[in-house]
């Protein structure tokens, strides 16, 4: 007995196995292995079971245990092997196919005799980025699907459970514990279908997606880049397995973000977890993020390390407020589409805190028609925005739609003929119509000191971000008054606050 020779039992303990197994062999439907009797008895773990199988190569084979378990009889066996021979196919499979065994008879004999789980997969919502993990090659060719991951365990549905050598192939490549379960045959079928959609299954599934009421949305295709279209999430899940981990975490977050259509993501540390909430809307909300949530809160530190490292700041930094951007594509009803992502890092009691704004390109603004407002109000912003000088500001509080509202207007107020510059902080949609600046204060290029600049270049119309000191207040009063159409934000809670805030920044209400 291998198990005694390699000193994982004693003789003793053998006997006493040998003994159950001749007494259970009575009924075909109680016979048990002797693998599963020693686990049974704790004396040896199912690792410890499978390690001596693997080393000496042993395998349970699938007509043994349908065998034992009484549901095939033997001259039904002689056929299905004798066709197998002919044919080379899986004994399984020819089974099924000559009828000589039901499906679920066969599992169930299975899971009996190997004591593994029959999980009905169908019911299950796979998270789709399990496919990182297993690709569909070799899942197709060993008939498996991968359905959970925990820290340190992936499960498997297997046609095969009987398939030692898949198991330890799969163990040394990622590094991760194996459970192993079974379902039906067209459960793992479908599941697989779902999973790795070819291109035509995956633009079906892509037509319906924005419809779908799932936590995690399967629709979008990630490819994290940084700002020179250099793709930076390279390393496999064995060489980097915490950073891949990460990265999964912010890839869902980034998906739930995208199909609630949230302007922003605010990722607060508090003490050994964290709060996500999103603005939708213009109000910052919390959801029920389920099993997600529990994941975010263990890897917390790591998800901000990898926005960081997205984004490009300076990963080490943890003292002092950073800012950083990256770009990612998503494909949505079958058309790729670019989505911006703006970060900022501030240090706080607990830990580090991060927000992104989401900037969807597919979702840019367009004009006023397209806003919502009433005719009427529509009509007096067009008239508004056709003026040849003065100064537009929109006002209102945080994801209240201001930078929507002024390009908008801007894209409104544009005529051909007309010279349109902007000052943007950052540049959150980029339009060929206009020429457009980034504000960059650590190298002097202020909204004000773009203000004097613009003046020189000969324009109609300036757009300014936002009038945030007493300078650039000045300069776009200056402006205004020297012939230019002048339009940007304040930020203040209603339009009467606007009176208020430009007295306090200086401006002569005369």
């Amino acid at each position: 007995m291998l198990l005694v020779d390699e000193g994982f039992i004693t003789p003793n303990q053998l006997q006493e196995v040998l003994r159950l197994q001749k007494e259970n062999s009575q009924t075909p439907n109680d016979y048990k292995y002797l693998g599963q009797l020693l686990v049974e008895k704790k004396y040896i773990d199912a690792e410890q079971l499978h390690y001596i199988m693997n080393k000496h190569n042993k395998k349970t084979r699938l007509g043994d245990i349908l065998l034992r378990s009484g549901a095939i009889t033997e001259q039904k066996l002689e056929f299905a092997l004798i066709e197998q021979k002919k044919s080379g196919g899986r004994l399984g499979e020819i089974l099924l196919d000559k009828s000589l065994v039901s499906d679920d008879t066969m599992r169930q004999a299975l899971c009996t005799q190997l004591n593994i789980p029959y999980i009905d997969i169908s019911r299950l919502s796979i998270d789709p980025n399990l496919t990182k993990i297993i690709n569909r090659d070799y899942a197709y060719s060993h008939k498996k699907i991968p359905i959970s991951l925990t820290e340190n365990t992936i499960t498997l549905a297997m046609d095969d459970p009987t398939n030692n050598e898949v198991v330890a192939e799969l163990e040394m490549f990622t590094r991760l514990k194996i459970n192993i379960v079974t379902s039906s045959q067209a459960a793992i079928k479908d599941a697989f279908k779902k999973l790795y959609p070819d291109e035509s299954q995956l633009n079906n599934l892509l037509n319906t997606a924005d419809s779908s009421n799932e936590d995690i949305p399967i629709e979008f295709s990630f490819n994290l880049e940084d700002e020179d279209h250099t793709e930076i999430r390279k390393p496999t899940y064995v060489e980097a397995q915490e950073s891949k981990r990460a990265d999964v975490l912010v890839q869902r977050i980034l998906s739930w973000a995208i199909q609630q259509q949230a302007s922003d993501i605010h990722l607060e540390s508090l003490d050994h977890h964290m709060v996500v909430r999103f603005r939708i809307d213009g109000l910052l909300q919390e959801f029920n993020l389920g099993s997600l949530q529990e994941n975010i809160n263990n890897f917390h530190r790591e998800i901000i390390s990898r926005i960081k490292i997205l984004g490009k700041p300076d990963i080490a930094e943890r003292r002092l407020a950073q800012d950083g951007s990256f770009r990612s594509h998503i494909v949505r009803q079958g058309e790729k589409t670019n989505i911006d992502f703006r970060i900022s890092v501030i240090p706080s009691y607990y830990g580090e805190n991060v927000v992104i704004r989401l900037l969807d390109a597919s979702k840019a603004p367009s004009t006023i028609d397209n806003l919502g407002f009433s005719p009427l109000l529509t009509g007096k912003l067009k008239k508004l925005f056709n003026k040849n000088t003065g100064i537009i500001l929109i006002t209102g509080p945080t994801g209240s739609g201001k930078s929507t509202t002024l390009q908008s207007g801007l894209l409104s107020a544009y005529r051909p003929g007309l010279k349109v510059l902007t000052a943007e902080d950052p540049i959150e949609y980029v339009h060929d119509k206009f020429m457009q600046c980034e504000v960059n204060e650590k190298i002097g290029l202020t909204f004000a000191s773009y203000i004097r600049v613009f003046l020189r270049h000969d324009p109609e119309i300036i757009m300014i971000g936002e009038i945030r000191d007493d300078e650039t207040a000045d300069m776009a009063i200056r402006a205004a008054q020297t012939g230019h159409l002048v339009i940007s934000t304040l930020h203040t809670n209603d339009s009467l606050g606007a009176i208020t805030r430009l007295t306090g920044l200086g401006v002569d209400p005369t």
